[in-house]
């Protein structure tokens, strides 16, 4: 409880320091953002074996890294403290889940790590900034840890194994967003 508790108070302290908070410019520069984020992985296999759909969820507290180098770029200035631009922007995101730990003392996570890279018109206006976002993902990576297997009892020993599931999943994806920073 103290280890979640100090988590917490420390999340609380870096979303309540300005100092702390993603860096979205839309002046003419280059911005770094780092960062930690919490990610929770849900999925729902069909088992064959007893015919049924399972819901698998990877929700426990986990933080995981990421940074993000972005140029921003002022097109054409319309007075008023109104300008139009675009930042392009590219990154390394690691996500995934974690479980419970079970009864039997099996738990695991999936891990998947990730280069982002997209860009954001942005339309500004008196402190105002706002558009459509454009990004792409490609997974590199996407592996499982388990403490044991699921099915083992919880007297017999067990040992941390890792498995490569990339092709269980998709390794590329593209989204289409609003932005907006005030």
């Amino acid at each position: 409880m103290k280890k979640i508790s100090c988590t917490l108070l420390l999340i609380l302290l870096l979303i309540c320091n300005p100092l702390f908070g993603q860096n979205d410019s839309n002046s003419s520069k280059f911005t770094l953002s780092a960062g930690l984020s919490y990610n929770t992985l849900y999925w729902e296999p069909y088992d064959l074996l007893n015919l049924e759909t399972l819901l698998l969820k990877r929700n426990n507290l986990w933080l995981q890294p990421n940074i993000q180098i972005s140029y921003g770029l002022n097109i054409l200035e319309l007075g008023n403290e109104s300008n139009i631009g675009i930042s392009v922007f590219t990154g390394y995101n690691s996500f995934g889940g974690k479980s419970k730990t079970e009864d039997s003392g099996y738990k695991d996570y999936y891990v998947f790590h990730s280069v982002e890279y997209g860009l954001k018109p942005f339309y500004s206006h008196n402190q105002y900034c706002g558009f459509l976002g454009i990004k792409s993902q490609y997974i590199f990576s996407a592996k499982s840890k388990a403490y044991g297997s699921f099915s083992q009892d919880s007297t017999e020993p067990r040992e941390w194994s890792e498995t490569n599931v990339s092709s269980q999943f998709k390794n590329s994806s593209f989204s289409l967003g609003i932005t907006n920073a005030a």
